[in-house]
């Protein structure tokens, strides 16, 4: 309407002018009112209608993440809950058996003098010390004391050739021996004279966890050129450890079932704390 051009012989001539007058009147005012509205519809759009897009989008980030980081937290809390079973029913177990060891120790205290003695008999018999009884194992169809036994798994360890393997994907493992040199070591040093008889002692070894299969799965020893085992330094450690000091199996079972405590009492701190921690980001998010 503003744009509108009049006509010479309407409007503008001299005996419309009040009618004219009035016309422009109300199209000057209608022109303004219009104008008003395109200031009104401008100003709710900068003003209202983008805060409010803009607000709609980082609300529906904010939820997102907030979602993402509350279904990590679940996840992680699940795996401390699987932890803390496995540490639950280790310490459980640990318990039971420092139970059963210390009561058969027990037993054994308050068994009578004739048994005492007979043990006591039969251990001088295998060679005890003077200071009391030793403690003897029985390996590769021999009988030895913690040292004897050390004393020989080191120099089968240090007289079997060694190498270097690499594995695809795992990597390069060192101190390597193959199973069939293992084997020869164990025929020329012990009383096997088959390979039967050599791997059943190298399978003891294995199932002992003195040595590792490499590369396979499962611990089956093969007097095979093509299988290769690695020493456990672990299992020294242990034998060191022992030939130090004879530990009784009842505070060695004590001992390992407060270690069992005290990772079943770190594993319920830990989920604990994922609990407390997810409800706070459910608080915070809903």
């Amino acid at each position: 309407m503003h744009s509108l051009c009049q006509k010479l012989d309407g409007f503008l001539r001299d005996d419309g002018a009040s009618l004219r007058k009035t016309f422009e009147t109300i199209k000057t005012e209608s022109v303004e009112l219009g104008n008003g509205h395109l200031t009104l519809a401008s100003n709710l759009k900068e003003l209202v209608l983008q805060p409010l897009l803009k607000f709609n989008t980082q609300a529906r980030q904010s939820s997102q993440q907030s979602r993402d980081e509350i279904e990590a937290r679940l996840k992680l809390f699940d795996r401390h809950l699987l932890d803390l079973d496995r540490s639950h029913a280790a310490y459980v177990s640990k318990c039971n058996a420092a139970d059963q060891a210390e009561l058969e120790a027990n037993k054994i205290a308050h068994g009578d003098l004739a048994q005492q003695q007979a043990e006591a008999a039969a251990a001088e018999r295998v060679g005890a010390g003077p200071d009391g009884l030793e403690r003897r194992h029985e390996f590769a169809s021999q009988r030895f004391t913690i040292q004897e036994l050390n004393q020989f798994l080191n120099r089968m360890r240090g007289e079997v050739p060694s190498q270097d393997v690499k594995v695809p994907i795992m990597g390069v493992y060192s101190g390597c021996c193959a199973g069939s040199a293992i084997a020869h070591w164990i025929q020329q040093n012990t009383k096997a004279r088959t390979i039967e008889e050599a791997e059943h002692i190298g399978q003891s070894l294995s199932d002992e966890g003195f040595l590792r299969l490499i590369g396979q799965r499962g611990n089956k020893f093969l007097a095979s050129p093509a299988n290769f085992y690695q020493w456990r330094d672990q299992m020294f450690e242990l034998l060191d450890e022992d030939k130090e000091e004879d530990v009784s199996l009842v505070t060695k079972t004590k001992h390992e079932a407060e270690k069992a405590d005290a990772v079943y009492l770190a594993a319920v701190k830990k989920a604990d704390m994922t609990r407390l921690q997810l409800e706070v980001g459910l608080v915070k998010c809903y």
